[in-house]
């Protein structure tokens, strides 16, 4: 490093405490993708997801509330009353089913949904065949049976693959939110490892780079007396003259001046005694 020039060691010096800074920043930028990332998972699918399934849930029991007081209606009036109820739940179920779809971007949650959609059908299909003989007066016992042995059953299996998307949205809330703390740390710690060791590396720059310019220029400075008192005999520490630096540049010109003055001194010397010598042979 004695061959750079000051100029390049303070480039050094910034390129490494700035490489390290944009590290950091990069760094910090991808656990704040993630953050953004989990955040999204938690808005854009766990708590909406969770908020549907729980309403098309709620639906669901509604509607089998309605199939018992179909059940239970002994004229055409009441039936016709509950089923205009019922077109108008499956309406509101179908709504609920096509915004749930919207927040899937899993396949886990695809996997579950398909699942509770097959139980959907055959329940679907049980309900309209119940309506059916629910519809007739002469009927209801047989329908009174089919509901507890085929609709409830199937009920109860749609309430467990319901059960299943809460639960998996839930999870998925969970962990949504254990990343964002997980990434909220690693940022926070990763920001002030980031900051010590560029503070380290600032500092321990400057020292450098005080060290390399104060010691040569200490010894340039130390010739300049010893030029200015008229001790030109002085030399510059081996080494100071080959560096390729400004210091380099001036030891080199110490070196030339302090010749130079060596060699007038000389001449002056050499001059004076010829003169004291003339002198001497005039008055002889």
């Amino acid at each position: 490093m004695n061959n750079w020039k000051i100029q390049t060691k303070m480039l050094v010096g910034f390129g490494i405490v700035g490489g390290l800074l944009m590290g950091l920043g990069l760094y910090t930028k991808s656990q704040l993708s993630q953050i953004d990332w989990a955040a999204h998972q938690i808005t854009d699918d766990a708590l909406p997801g969770t908020y549907l399934i729980s309403r098309y849930t709620i639906l669901t029991h509604e509607r089998n509330r309605l199939l018992r007081d179909h059940l239970m209606a002994n004229s055409a009036a009441d039936m016709g009353r509950i089923e205009a109820e019922n077109r108008n739940n499956l309406d509101e179920i179908s709504k609920v089913i096509s915004e749930y779809e919207r927040t899937i971007h899993v396949p886990k949650d695809r996997e579950l949904f398909s699942a509770m959609q097959k139980e959907r059908a055959a329940y679907l299909e049980l309900t309209t065949q119940f309506l059916k003989l629910s519809s007739t007066m002469g009927e209801k016992r047989r329908a009174s049976e089919m509901f507890e042995k085929l609709v409830k059953p199937q009920h109860k299996r749609l309430d467990d693959a319901q059960d299943a998307l809460v639960n998996f949205n839930k999870e998925l809330g969970d962990t949504g939110a254990k990343n964002i703390l997980s990434a909220v740390d690693s940022a926070s710690t990763g920001l002030l490892l980031g900051i010590g060791m560029a503070v380290l590396l600032a500092f321990g720059q400057t020292m450098l780079l005080t060290r390399a310019v104060t010691q040569p220029m200490a010894e340039v400075l130390s010739q300049l007396e010893s030029v200015a008192s008229g001790n030109l005999s002085r030399q510059l520490p081996a080494g100071m003259a080959e560096r390729q630096d400004e210091f380099g540049v001036l030891a080199r010109a110490l070196q030339l001046m302090s010749t130079n003055l060596r060699k007038i001194v000389q001449d002056i010397n050499t001059s004076t005694q010829r003169l004291v010598n003339a002198s001497a042979e005039l008055n002889a």
